[in-house]
């Protein structure tokens, strides 16, 4: 979290504790002692942890999304990915593998037919048009 690694981040809740607890003592005579120590310590331990939990599930799904896929649309084999700037690119490759063609798409207004048409395809098929818009969408979002 915040790069740094476990061992920092207890060094540092382990200070900040002090530090409350000497808080705690100096203004004990102004303060309302309501507060438990450890309960305070268990809460942001409990947080940290859903924090660290949430911050793995998003890097996981960036990953995730950001891979290329490959279909076979009309016979043919294209490639989409995500590009910085919410933009997808999608490739055409020939039956050896060679890219033919590439276009560059606004990733918010794309769909699977006007992907394939730019791509000189004809309109996919309902499975096919399914599964792109699919992966289109997750790109977008």
């Amino acid at each position: 979290m915040l790069g740094l690694d476990d061992a920092s981040v207890r060094t540092l809740l382990e200070r900040a504790t002090k530090e409350y607890q000497t808080s705690i003592e100096l203004f004990a005579d102004v303060a309302d002692a309501s507060v438990q120590v450890d309960s305070l310590i268990e809460r942001a331990q409990r947080e940290q942890a859903a924090a660290i939990d949430d911050l793995a599930i998003h890097q996981m799904r960036d990953e995730s999304v950001r891979e290329p896929s490959t279909f076979t649309i009309s016979g043919r084999r294209i490639e989409v990915r995500a590009e910085p700037g919410g933009q997808i690119v999608a490739f055409l490759f020939d039956s050896t593998g060679h890219q033919l063609v590439s276009h560059r798409f606004e990733a918010a207004t794309l769909s699977a037919e006007p992907l394939c048409e730019a791509l000189g395809l004809d309109a996919p098929g309902a499975d096919d048009r399914l599964r792109l818009d699919t992966y289109i969408r997750s790109l977008a979002a």
